[in-house]
């Protein structure tokens, strides 16, 4: 019985010697750290004086674009009022009867100009590809003298 408790004290010795020396190890890993971020500092302040110049010349440019941008989009809004009076473009119910100007028309159904107008009538004698609507719409196309 007496051997055996002289085995455990020296265990514990063995121990906190060991921790003893995990704290010194730490203490120097923080004092090179420190030393390092002094160095990056003072190269940074020398690289940010010259990109300054470089975005004062970006801003101009960009100012110049945003005014050709702007005309663009209020000439897009008065053709698409003249379209509305029409009946061209956008979704609207289909009617027994529709009056249309000819010009609508070329080169989608291959009408050849008779005359100034088209009358449009509902009825299942001919079959016309009718995209304008959003549907394929079964139409008889009667074209006026006048």
């Amino acid at each position: 019985m007496k051997k055996k408790k002289k085995k455990k004290k020296k265990k514990k010795k063995k121990k906190k010697k060991k921790k003893k020396k995990k704290k010194k190890k730490k203490k120097k890993k923080k004092k090179k750290k420190k030393k390092k971020k002094k160095k990056k500092k003072k190269k940074k302040k020398k690289k940010k004086k010259k990109k300054k110049k470089k975005k004062k010349k970006k801003k101009k440019k960009k100012k110049k674009k945003k005014k050709k941008k702007k005309k663009k989009k209020k000439k897009k809004k008065k053709k698409k009022k003249k379209k509305k009076g029409r009946g061209y473009g956008g979704d609207f119910p289909v009617k027994s009867l529709w009056y249309f100007n000819l010009r609508q028309f070329y080169g989608k159904y291959n009408l050849r100009q008779r005359g100034p107008r088209v009358w449009i009538i509902w009825r299942s004698d001919r079959t016309v590809d009718w995209s304008v609507a959003g549907e394929d719409v079964e139409l008889s196309i009667f074209i006026t003298g006048k």
